[in-house]
């Protein structure tokens, strides 16, 4: 086994037609260029090599400010819509955000123009009682991705301290009890080079 560090998008320490198979999770959501990442797959794949892709669709389910990590948050939609507006998650920043300029239809299309003949591409979506962060301080460690700050930096940045307490007063009690709603949108793309 050996290892070599390269972008995805820009394969071109690994050899033409040496790859058995290509798989990431989670990776091209961070590829700007995700039609190049296809294309270097496809060439360093061998004839009947296979890719196997797992990626978050994140604009899927559209952005709210009545909801907050899955908790109502309409009695404080005003410090919701500051706190997404100060971290740049608006719809207007979205068609440059590689994290969510894409769905499942973007990935198949990508695998296809890239000379892959077969692909098969399954969305999943799930709509769910539940949290996945476990009560509010923990929700105030956690970052939604490596690139972003944590909720607790979003909120202190974008809010003062009165407009902190009042949505913690909303968003805690809910965090604290479990009592929001889980999403989530997944697309798995497995392909054969021919």
């Amino acid at each position: 086994m050996s290892f070599v560090r390269a972008a995805a998008e820009d394969l071109s320490t690994i050899a033409d037609a040496s790859v058995d198979v290509v798989t990431t999770r989670s990776v091209l959501i961070y590829v700007d260029d995700k039609a190049a990442a296809f294309r270097a797959f496809h060439r360093v794949l061998k004839a009947g090599g296979r890719l196997s892709i797992f990626e978050p669709i994140i604009n899927y389910f559209p952005v709210s400010p009545d909801e907050f990590w899955g908790f109502d948050a309409g009695a404080v939609r005003d410090l919701v819509a500051k706190v997404w507006e100060h971290e740049g998650w608006v719809e207007s920043s979205f068609a440059s955000d590689p994290m969510m300029n894409f769905t499942e239809k973007d990935l198949a299309r990508c695998a296809e123009d890239a000379g892959f003949r077969e692909v098969h591409v399954e969305l999943r979506v799930d709509v769910e009682p539940g949290t996945s962060v476990v009560d509010w301080e923990r929700m105030l460690n956690t970052s939604p991705n490596p690139k972003a700050h944590t909720v607790g930096e979003a909120l202190r940045a974008a809010l003062t301290d009165e407009e902190l307490a009042r949505f913690e007063k909303q968003v805690r009690p809910l965090a604290d009890a479990g009592r929001g709603t889980l999403r989530s949108a997944f697309a798995y793309l497995r392909a054969i080079k021919k």
